[in-house]
């Protein structure tokens, strides 16, 4: 028995009652992988993409369930990523935080000082988690291949701002949700 078929496409219309996913303003071509490795032993690990957005969800018969158990609050209503950027934030670069960080915080001079850290997806995640204090931060990086467990140290960074600190924070807890199986 194959365990690990090719990827599944799937195109689903509008009309489709309460999907795994985001609803989507127009049709869009889903793909559907099973991974060949397994965090949980008894459930079955997928990936879910659609444009560039990537769901690890877990499959138990026919349900798909979050790998997480809880959301991450405070969190915001909107998903913000550039044109072409995946909400994957372990495969981030600096550039791509610059963009994303563009879109969400309005001040110029408070999005220079923030870019001029060169942070990328991981250290984002730690400034998240942390709420801007120095402290090292435990992760389990997802991609279609493998799982990977990671410490990310603390970025040297100043202090930042209240309102930067929580438009991080409620952005991108949004992605990190969506990544993994909530909606």
């Amino acid at each position: 028995m194959n365990r690990n078929p090719a990827p599944g496409v799937v195109a689903l219309p509008l009309e489709v009652a309460d999907p795994p996913f985001p609803r989507l303003p127009m049709r869009q071509i889903i793909h559907y992988s099973v991974l060949s490795y397994s965090i949980n032993p008894t459930k079955q690990l997928v990936l879910i993409r659609t444009g560039n957005l990537e769901i690890y969800m877990y499959k138990d018969r026919r349900r798909f369930l979050p790998i997480k158990y809880d959301t991450r609050e405070p969190y915001a209503e909107d998903i913000l990523l550039p044109l072409g950027m995946t909400n994957n934030f372990a495969k981030w670069t600096p550039a791509d935080v610059n963009s994303w960080a563009d879109l969400i915080i309005p001040n110029r001079r408070e999005y220079q000082e923030f870019i001029s850290y060169g942070l990328n997806g991981l250290q984002v995640f730690n400034v998240v988690q942390n709420q801007g204090a120095v402290g090292e931060t435990y992760l389990r990086t997802l991609s279609a291949d493998r799982y990977v467990d990671v410490n990310i140290a603390s970025p040297r960074i100043g202090r930042l701002p209240e309102r930067v600190l929580f438009a991080l924070t409620i952005h991108f807890n949004r992605l990190f949700n969506l990544l993994h199986g909530f909606r």
